[in-house]
């Protein structure tokens, strides 16, 4: 229905209007269809939607008489409008203009109209800039009598285009060459699509780098170049998102009329275009993004002082609207579903990255942080300015692999069967080192092909645990006890009854198929590296002919003291995370032994045990909980004691809890196992006792060194003969150092 000469339809039409038992005839003649889509939906699909048809059909029976609905409308033939960019104007008067002259830049002022709704701006110079813009082909500009707010003024403006797609853009964007063009054509690459959102640099879900990572710069590019690039490679990331984003979201046609305007009950703005994706959803549009279009944005401009308050509520009344849309944006954000749409911006920064002479080492590692984080923190240390740009790869806990980088600052996530288009990306980075510090989490289909990529390329494979021989790490087995590495057919029992460590992922399920595994990656390596010759001899057990090179931790610079630590033997230090393989039972067997025989000793843990419970209950054990590295000073300063007790029942590689107690002049107490033992021998600082051990022995070595009857360190031996050596150093250096160094230099002698 329309006034003569009118192009424009009355009563929300165009509109189908019918008699009740057409529109039953209708859904039957529908519901015949579901019978005939065997092979398009599941059984599942094909029952529900029967079932939403009848039900549909018993509400249209108790209803009116008569029913009318929008139906898809075509604009008219003779129509020239293409789009309509909105743009409602408030505050910021600098962006605003930056953002009108962007979209005049880059529109097709033939097809692309644009409509500027000032919403009663309070800035004077407002008015004056947008009349600049008066004379401009094909441009309107609208005028708010009083303030409206956002999303009223965004309806006012929706109401008065006639027909064509629509782009609703923030006041505080900017766009770049091609941007409408590209968004028109992917909101029709697909009938079902509705909205179509771009990328940004602050977006929330769109936002690139990341999510999590918004800048307003990039160091190594411009926007304007990034966007550039996103055109030519990213022509196919479309992904379907929960929601569009406010900032610059094309509206098609179908999908407005379909859906309606923005619901006002929003109040001035926040909330309103999930709510209208949620509809339009409901009706069989889907919201997707495109990675081919990059729009930059300031963000809240307008109603920066109003976010915080109108956030929270109008979050509210979408999750009472729509209970499934935060658990569906939370499982967007933790799968991460838009990594695909960012691959080729992060691969073209690594090649021009490298391009311009940067040179990248690639360290391989996991989510499980520890020793094996700070070691890599030292590493890189020790190594300045040698080392060059960082890339880091770590598989994480739910299964992805993550690509993260400081400068050029990125972070790429992949799933486990995305680890060609991992590889692809690293291609372009071309590492000059691969330093793999952990294998531990990731798949064997991963490692497998790890193991063949890494012999392009000069690489360090660090022995952190023992994880290539010991499915288990630790070599603890499934009875509690360190094995020493047995026979292959006990590794097999061991496995089948206690399992492998938790965070293993490669499904080797006896230990031949494990080492062969490992194996592909070790003898693959340029250099192997152990901090320690007992780590070392416990390798080449399993292979004795790889050539593994000692090279001890650059611990972090600490001040060693010169003299160690005056306190009291009645009062003894256990510091770090104390869990079974750090002896939490032991200590717990010492203390309880101690009550009865000792009542004046008494054991101080900084950090946390696995059985805090138990260990208090005795009254001689004191558990401060977990602490960071600031906290550390404070919470030694309370110590009264001078002797730090090691309890761990497997041969550590290293050991930072123990670099740390003897960098407070703390006199370290060691069971004759792994590294530790190893360390005080060689500085003389400290004691060894046997291992295995028992609680009346060690109760036995405190006393002995209280009453002066053992001395617990060498003549002249002090916490500075824990320094590390210069050759050590240099070693290191070499291995690591990838600045102004040849990809083809393969080795260290």
């Amino acid at each position: 229905m329309r006034f003569p000469g009118s192009q424009k339809e009355l009563f929300g039409g165009p509109i189908i209007a019918g008699r009740r038992s057409g529109v039953v005839a209708a859904v039957h003649r529908l519901a015949q269809s579901v019978h005939r889509a065997v092979g398009t939906l599941s059984p599942a699909e094909r029952s529900f939607l029967q079932r939403a048809l009848a039900d549909y059909a018993g509400t249209v029976r108790h209803g009116d008489d008569t029913y009318r609905t929008p139906r898809f409308a075509q604009p008219p033939q003779s129509s020239i409008r293409r789009l309509t960019i909105v743009i409602p104007v408030y505050r910021g008067v600098e962006v605003t203009e930056a953002c009108i002259r962007s979209v005049l830049s880059h529109r097709n002022d033939e097809t692309d109209f644009v409509l500027i709704v000032n919403d009663a701006s309070p800035e004077a110079e407002m008015a004056k800039v947008l009349a600049r813009f008066s004379h401009a082909k094909n441009l309107q500009l609208l005028a708010n009598k009083s303030n409206l707010g956002f999303v009223k003024t965004a309806n006012r403006a929706l109401k008065a285009v006639p027909d064509g797609d629509v782009v609703l853009l923030n006041s505080d964007t900017e766009v770049f060459a091609g941007a409408f063009d590209e968004l028109y054509r992917v909101a029709h690459t697909s009938p079902e699509i509705g909205t179509v959102t771009p990328l940004s640099n602050n977006a929330t879900i769109f936002s690139y780098p990341h999510a999590t990572l918004r800048r307003s710069d990039l160091s190594d590019m411009p926007w304007r170049r990034l966007a550039q690039i996103a055109a030519q490679r990213n022509t196919d990331a479309i992904v379907d998102v929960p929601t569009a984003h406010g900032f610059c979201m094309l509206i098609k046609r179908e999908a407005l009329e379909r859906t309606g305007g923005f619901d006002e009950s929003f109040g001035r703005g926040y909330g309103e275009e999930n709510d209208f994706c949620a509809r339009a959803a409901d009706l069989g549009f889907r919201n997707v993004a495109t990675g081919s279009v990059i729009v930059y944005h300031h963000e809240s401009v307008s109603f920066a002082a109003e976010k915080v308050e109108l956030l929270p509520k109008n979050l509210a009344m979408i999750a009472k609207r729509y209970p499934e849309y935060h658990p569906a944006i939370t499982a967007f954000e933790r799968e991460d579903r838009m990594r695909s749409a960012r691959w080729a911006l992060d691969t073209a920064r690594l090649a021009q990255a490298r391009k311009a002479g940067a040179r990248f080492t690639l360290i391989v590692t996991n989510w499980l942080g520890g020793g094996t984080a700070e070691s890599i923190r030292d590493i890189a240390g020790a190594c300045e300015p040698d080392n060059g740009l960082q890339l880091v790869l770590s598989c994480r806990s739910d299964g992805f692999l993550q690509l993260y980088s400081e400068e050029p600052l990125l972070l790429a996530r992949f799933s486990p069967a995305e680890r060609r288009q991992l590889f692809r990306v690293l291609a372009a980075a071309a590492p000059a080192l691969v330093a793999v510090h952990q294998i531990l989490g990731y798949d064997a289909a991963f490692i497998r092909e790890f193991a063949e990529w890494v012999q392009d390329f000069r690489s360090v494979f660090y022995v952190h645990d023992y994880f290539a021989i010991c499915p288990r790490v630790t070599m603890i087995d499934s009875s509690g006890s360190f094995c020493g590495k047995p026979s292959p057919d006990v590794c097999d029992r061991c496995i089948a009854i206690g399992g492998v460590h938790e965070a293993s992922r490669h499904g080797a399920a006896v230990i031949e198929e494990h080492h062969e595994l490992m194996e592909s990656i070790l003898w693959n390596a340029t250099n192997a590296v152990a901090p320690s010759a007992d780590a070392a001899r416990y390798i080449n057990r399993v292979w004795p002919q790889l050539e593994l090179k000692v090279i001890a931790h650059p611990d972090s610079e600490r001040q060693l003291p010169a003299s160690p630590r005056a306190g009291s033997d009645d009062e003894i230090l256990v510091l770090g995370a104390i869990g079974p393989h750090k002896g939490s039972a032991k200590l717990l067997e010492i203390a309880r032994l101690a009550r009865l025989k000792y009542p004046q000793l008494n054991f101080r843990v900084i950090g946390h045990t696995d059985i805090d419970r138990e260990l208090l209950a005795p009254g001689n054990v004191t558990i401060t909980g977990a602490y960071t590295h600031t906290q550390l000073p404070g919470l030694i300063a309370q110590c009264r004691g001078r002797l730090a007790l090691f309890l761990h029942l497997w041969p550590e590689t290293w050991s930072y809890t123990l670099s740390e107690a003897v960098a407070y002049g703390f006199v370290p107490l060691v069971p004759d196992i792994g590294a530790p033992a190893e360390r005080v021998r060689q500085t003389g600082f400290g004691v060894v006792f046997p291992f295995p051990f028992e609680a009346n022995d060690v109760l036995g070595l405190i006393r002995d060194i209280a009453e002066g009857k053992r001395q617990p360190f060498s003549d002249g031996a002090s916490p500075e003969s824990w320094r590390r050596s210069p050759e050590d150093l240099a070693r290191l250096r070499a291995l690591f150092a990838v600045a102004a160094r040849a990809p083809s230099d393969a080795s260290v002698a």
